[in-house]
């Protein structure tokens, strides 16, 4: 048994490495780069006009919209053209 286990630990080994290494494995694959940002106040969501948080985007006609958090969203996704031509002002904190 201890024959056994000291074959397929350092085989184990070479296996996931190679995994992580690998360009191509999960979520290690490039990616190309990120559509040019939208946001009308760069910085500032568009909905609410507080600062972005960059985990939360809507990509609309070649470009990136950064919000500020997931419920505005949503909001953007219903009617993106509003908040793009009639952006909420920044909040200054």
């Amino acid at each position: 048994m201890a024959k056994s286990l000291r074959a397929i630990v350092p085989a184990s080994i070479v296996v996931l490495s190679l995994c992580v290494i690998s360009p191509g494995c999960g979520s290690h694959q490039e990616v190309g780069p990120a559509p040019e940002t939208g946001n009308p106040y760069p910085g500032y969501c568009p909905v609410m006009g507080d600062s972005i948080d960059p985990q939360y985007f809507v990509d609309h006609e070649g470009k990136r919209y950064y919000l500020c958090c997931a419920s505005c969203v949503p909001k953007f996704k219903k009617d993106p053209e509003r908040f793009i031509k009639n952006p909420a002002e920044p909040v200054k904190e």
